[in-house]
């Protein structure tokens, strides 16, 4: 099972089963397939970016998402909810939201007619070069510091950046993803400028995509071995670095732990097997680098308010 997961494909679950009539199952029916198809995109050294913009006709059920490379996402048109941990954020036209990797969240369309953007990328997909600051501090800070779009000139700014990523999205000629990331680019140097500056106090400096190549075999040994837990001392080898040097840069460069970023990817695979097959509890915990069905049964209910099996029951 292990070698059949593809981690680099984010996962969106949508939509309980209700009773609806037949133009409403048709026109769910689109919707679920264009939802489907924005969920599939694979990132990965060859294919760093993609994205979808999506309208939505009517308001979603809860839509459950973790992703393995960062998110960014963009109110176009209409509101949606985002939820981090319990505290759920309403978004409207111009707001956006940050997602670190395989960051749980739960979101929801609330009203007709909505557009949502939402790009997912690897880090490497921006560089550097392009953004010299530690940008990438902005997705691994706690939610409630993330940034936020004010009234005024910056969601106008917003809304324009994000209507051109979504262009190059739709049209997909030839080089968009170029275009997309030039755009891209630009709204992330303008959100961190901003928040930089509404800062009460300013951020500790963070590590640079340097850094994130740095720790890429450890995170690519998470990613290839999902049934195993990789040690610290593990991870720490395959990066040429001494376990604590690996632990300062992990830290620095991802926001958290190398345990708990290690604890957060196996949950994630653990939740996508709960909602894409019919294993029992105790064959995913197992598969999912878990002690026993009680170990996964403990962290996951710690990290997504709810048992195993009443988060299938709930997304599937």
């Amino acid at each position: 099972m292990a070698g059949m997961y593809a981690l680099h494909v984010p996962i969106t679950l949508m939509y309980n089963s209700i009773m609806i009539s037949p133009s409403s199952r048709r026109r769910r029916a689109r919707i679920w397939a264009e939802q489907s198809a924005a969920a599939s995109y694979r990132l990965s050294d060859l294919r760093p970016f993609d994205g979808s913009c999506i309208r939505y006709e009517e308001p979603t059920n809860l839509l459950v998402s973790f992703h393995d490379g960062l998110e960014v996402g963009v109110t176009l048109e209409g509101s949606c909810d985002i939820d981090f941990d319990g505290t759920t954020v309403p978004h409207e036209p111009g707001d956006v939201w940050l997602i670190g990797i395989w960051e749980p969240h739960t979101w929801r369309v609330t009203r007709r007619r909505s557009t949502i953007l939402s790009v997912g990328f690897l880090p490497e997909f921006i560089g550097d070069e392009v953004l010299p600051t530690a940008w990438h501090d902005m997705f691994t800070c706690d939610p409630a510091d993330r940034p936020s779009v004010p009234d005024g000139e910056m969601r106008s700014t917003v809304l324009q950046l994000g209507r051109e990523m979504a262009r190059e999205i739709k049209a997909r000629r030839d080089d968009w993803r170029i275009g997309a990331r030039l755009t891209l680019a630009k709204l992330l140097f303008v959100l961190h400028r901003e928040w930089r500056l509404s800062l009460p106090i300013p951020p500790k400096p963070q590590g640079q995509i340097s850094g994130l190549r740095r720790i890429a075999p450890a995170l690519r040994a998470i990613h290839s071995r999902p049934v195993e837990r990789v040690s610290l001392p593990d991870a720490a080898a395959r990066c040429g670095l001494s376990t604590a040097q690996f632990s300062r840069l992990f830290a620095r460069n991802m926001g958290l732990s190398f345990g708990r970023f290690r604890t957060r990817a196996h949950l994630a695979f653990a939740a996508h097997l709960l909602l894409t097959t019919d294993l029992s509890i105790d064959a995913i915990a197992a598969e999912s680098g878990f002690t026993d069905a009680s170990h996964l049964h403990r962290l996951f209910v710690k990290h997504y308010k709810a048992t195993p099996g009443e988060f299938r029951l709930q997304f599937r």
